[in-house]
């Protein structure tokens, strides 16, 4: 696969782009397992994803969550997801998911991982994990893009 370092600023950010939006699709798939201790409400999350080339990418979004689900169900258009893998470990959950899309000519593949904590009390949470992006222009070679992901979210009160 070619290296993404050499590409001009509009075809950097597509990938960089991609593996940021990823990172909401790992979050909607833990929705799958329990978290007993989680407390609805309206909740604050920020995540900084660093992409191997470019940038990295701040966001910070406030979501209302009645269940564990709602937290990270937030849908990109024309973004497919497989059945996540959830497996416990010791200090909490690792979801591995496979997701794959397209806007017009670009199509995308993410593979991706990620490590979660929810507090003992279910009003914040810590995640860290990484993502591999492989992303299809028309008349190019494949672009392979990784990236890691730190995120946070906090409990704010009731949802407004």
């Amino acid at each position: 696969m070619p290296d993404c370092a050499n590409l001009s600023g509009d075809m950097k950010f597509i990938p960089t782009f991609l593996l940021a939006l990823s990172w909401v699709a790992i979050p909607a798939a833990h929705a799958q397992s329990a978290q007993p201790n989680f407390k609805p409400g309206q909740w604050q999350v920020t995540s900084t994803v660093t992409p191997s080339i470019g940038k990295p990418v701040h966001k910070t979004v406030t979501v209302c969550a009645k269940n564990h689900g709602d937290l990270w169900n937030q849908p990109h258009p024309g973004q497919q997801c497989s059945a996540p893998q959830v497996t416990s470990i010791p200090s909490g959950y690792n979801v591995k998911i496979q997701c794959s899309g397209g806007a017009g000519p670009v199509q995308w593949k993410m593979s991706s991982s990620v490590d979660e904590t929810l507090s003992a009390g279910g009003d914040s949470f810590q995640a860290n994990g990484t993502t591999t992006s492989e992303t299809t222009l028309p008349g190019r070679p494949p672009m392979q893009v990784s990236a890691t992901m730190q995120s946070t979210g906090k409990l704010l009160g009731a949802c407004k």
